[in-house]
């Protein structure tokens, strides 16, 4: 929700005492003074909202980027005789341990 060009949080808040220095401490004043936010609590909400928000999605933006490089490796090594026998001695190999497994199961 949005108040006077700032975000407002409906959410339970708690109280934290963070040490800020002159220059950001000056400028969320002023943000305050000019009315685009309610009070300083609500500018550092906001930012830290925001930022966090860029945070995640960038990390989730790593991680994806690194699926598609392990893709990227997987077939260009299955492109090749080599990696397709290799790929099939993993594949037996975890097979026989399955396969082993579920008799120790059923004994």
């Amino acid at each position: 929700m949005y108040y006077n060009g700032s975000m407002t949080q409906k959410r339970k808040t708690k109280v934290q005492s963070v040490a800020l220095n002159e220059y950001l401490l000056e400028g969320a004043n002023a943000l305050v003074k000019a009315g685009k936010f309610s009070s300083i609590s609500d500018v550092i909400t906001t930012a830290l909202t925001e930022f966090l928000t860029k945070y995640e999605a960038k990390q989730i933006e790593k991680s994806t980027s690194e699926i598609k490089g392990n893709e990227l490796l997987l077939n260009s090594i299955l492109q090749t005789e080599e990696g397709q026998k290799l790929f099939a001695s993993f594949c037996k190999g975890e097979l026989q341990k399955t396969q082993d497994n579920s008799q120790k199961v059923l004994e």
